[in-house]
């Protein structure tokens, strides 16, 4: 019962009694009791006006919901009005769950004095106004046009001046508070911490102060953000070194994406954001980053997206949009964050069966992973299971699990779930470098045997020749590639010229190139004519290719100047800028039995032979435009370098390679 109540019942009591009742000591006790209760009845009085420095109202306030104007007046009798405690919610005070306008008014006694006084008040509700004798002289939240549901940082008060003319005087106090029917279940729904009342510079400190301290409550928070970030930038800027390396683009985004949650939380409470649209951004990057923490594992374990990947990114899309639900009013908060912790436990099981699978087949980034993300799971589960408990008015708590509780925050194990995890997702970064280091080593070792190989596919040395000038222009599109020339010197004084290309680009097609160049230097020994020489060749080559094959033309020049040729689906020679006639065979490694038709022409002094591979033909603008067969005869006069230089800067596809013949006539020897 309220004190207005019980004083009520006494006076009642009392005048049910006899006169003669009065005259006896029991009327002593009566009036004792009466005294007691009419104290009660007026604790809604508060003086502060013999106080030397802030003083805290400790009395209970008048309390009456709905909504009056004249509730503010100070003439207003509140004598029948309940009275409450503004530091305990009125969830719990015979109000339970009731959400919309509601009063407090209490009658204050301020100091005397001309310094200029004000109210260090905590917000009641979700926004509030504060009148002093019926004058409105200030508001917390934001409560005109409509009142709206704001978020309100922890520990944080608001200064509010009383006018100067009110000193020394009795005031009515009034406070008008609202609560949002999403909101209103919560355990402290319509409390605040005690009302402070001292000078306006002391209470401007007061409220300085605590924004200090509401800041220093979000430290875990701070420094969680800081870890993300480093880590963060760092996997960003392995992506930046290595773009087919997805997972590093995935671990950045996921790292941002928690960065920004958690600043973002800070911010829109600080800045007064309504509850309902920041909880759609929330939310929203909430399911963006898990779904980029789905890429990140899957892709760091070396996954594929199969049915569980998709659920979990299913179930990631569902943690946005049930926040339409909460926001547009259908449910409630409580029911929200019961939902989410059901889809979080889903995703986490999902998630964690996918580690536990590829750890037991020796993941070492499963391995690391492992542990960080089951803490992280279970606490975060935890903290919004606390949370539907907290908006349900069942517990008191909003937060995780605490693993330490200082005088200024606190530390909860969902904050060390979340910090292990990234520092997992570093150490996964950091063995995935050192591991990419030694690849690289590994690399560049291969590389240069690689470049030894292809010293002996493309030699920049030829024999002195009689008669003959040789020049080569080899440009590869990796670090190594597949075409490849010879030029032998035969017994006779003629030469042997051989050049082709291995279906392929880099290591695989040079270490076919080899084995071509091996067996054409044995069978160069024999002497045997060209056309012969490619059918020998097509067989050693057919079955070692696994499905790939050669292009070659093989040409033999003696010292009068006769030129035998033989084409195995290479492009064709070049004599004088103009394309030499031949006919050409299968590629070699195709079919076994394959025999090459030859063609023999005469040079004469001045002429030169121009034999190229496709990568000059199929050398490509960005617009698709080739450079074509026009174009190659155009130049197909010039140097082997110039032809190769020229065929770069058009837009490179394949390997080039160009060597030209050019015959000085009999007897004539080449400087």
């Amino acid at each position: 019962m309220t004190g207005t109540i019980r004083f009520s019942v006494a006076v009642d009591l009392i005048g049910s009694l006899p006169a003669r009742f009065f005259s006896s000591r029991r009327a002593l006790i009566l009036t004792a009791l009466l005294a007691v209760c009419l104290g009660r009845a007026h604790a809604q009085s508060f003086d502060a006006s013999q106080a030397g420095g802030p003083v805290t109202i400790t009395a209970s306030w008048h309390f009456q919901t709905g909504d009056n104007p004249q509730w503010a007046a100070p003439a207003f009798d509140d004598s029948q009005w309940p009275l409450l405690r503004m530091d305990k919610s009125w969830n719990v005070q015979g109000y339970g769950g009731y959400s919309g306008y509601a009063w407090y008014r209490i009658q204050l006694r301020l100091p005397p004095g001309r310094e200029p006084l004000a109210l260090a008040l905590d917000r009641v509700g979700n926004s509030a106004e504060v009148y002093a004798d019926g004058q409105l002289i200030g508001e917390m939240g934001r409560m005109r046009p409509k009142p709206e549901w704001l978020a309100r940082l922890p520990r944080n008060i608001t200064s509010i001046r009383l006018p100067p003319a009110l000193n020394g005087k009795t005031i009515t106090l009034a406070i008008r508070a609202w609560e949002s029917t999403r909101s209103a279940p919560a355990f402290d729904a319509g409390s605040a911490a005690l009302p402070r009342l001292g000078t306006e510079r002391a209470t401007s400190e007061l409220q300085a102060l605590s924004v200090d301290q509401s800041l220093l409550t979000y430290f875990p928070d701070w420094t969680v953000i800081v870890v993300a970030v480093v880590i963060g930038l760092i996997s960003f800027g392995l992506f930046l070194l290595r773009p087919r390396a997805r997972e590093y683009l995935w671990a950045a985004l996921y790292l941002f994406g928690e960065t920004f949650v958690r600043a973002f939380d800070v911010y829109r409470q600080a800045h007064q954001l309504p509850v309902n649209k920041a909880a759609m951004v929330l939310f929203t990057l909430g399911g963006a980053a898990i779904i980029c923490w789905f890429l990140l594992v899957w892709g760091f374990v070396r996954a594929k997206k199969d049915r569980t990947f998709w659920s979990g990114v299913t179930l990631a899309v569902c943690t946005a949009l049930v926040t339409f639900l909460v926001t547009t009013g259908i449910t409630s908060i409580s029911t929200i964050y019961t939902i989410r912790a059901t889809i979080v436990s889903f995703i986490g099981l999902l998630i964690f069966a996918r580690l536990s699978l590829e750890a037991l087949r020796g993941n070492r980034d499963a391995q690391l992973f492992l542990a960080p993300f089951l803490l992280y799971t279970v606490t975060d589960v935890v903290r919004f299971v606390r949370l539907a408990l907290y908006y349900a008015g069942v517990s008191n708590t909003s937060s995780g699990l605490e693993l330490y509780r200082g005088p200024y925050f606190t530390v909860t194990w969902d904050r060390v779930g979340f910090l292990l995890a990234f520092l997992a997702i570093g150490a996964v970064l950091v063995r995935r470098f050192a591991q990419s280091a030694q690849q690289e080593q590994r690399l560049a070792t291969e590389m240069e045997s690689a470049r030894e190989v292809q010293a002996q596919l493309v030699p920049r040395e030829f024999p002195r020749l009689a008669g003959f000038q040789i020049e080569a222009a080899y440009l590869p599109a990796a670090e190594v590639g597949g075409d490849f020339y010879q030029v032998v010197e035969q017994s006779d004084g003629s030469v042997l010229i051989v050049i082709g290309d291995v279906c392929g680009k880099g290591l695989k097609a040079a270490m076919s190139g080899v084995l071509a160049i091996g067996a054409i230097r044995a069978l160069a020994s024999q002497e045997l004519s060209p056309g012969c020489l490619l059918g020998r060749l097509n067989q050693e080559m057919t079955g070692s290719q696994n499905g790939g094959f050669i292009t070659c033309t093989c040409a033999r020049a003696s010292r009068d100047g006769v030129i035998t040729l033989a084409n195995a689906g290479h492009p064709p020679a070049y004599r004088n800028g103009e394309e030499l006639p031949m006919m050409s065979g299968l590629p070699l490694g195709i079919t076994r039995d394959v025999e090459y038709a030859e063609t023999c022409a005469q040079l004469v002094a001045g002429d030169r032979l121009t034999f190229l591979s496709d990568g000059v033909l199929e050398a490509r603008r960005e617009n698709g435009d080739f450079f074509g067969f026009e174009r190659t005869r155009e130049i197909s006069g010039q140097p082997a370098e110039s032809i190769a230089r020229a065929a770069r800067q058009f837009g490179q596809e394949d390997d080039i390679t160009v060597l030209t013949l050019s015959f000085r006539g009999v007897g004539v020897t080449t400087p």
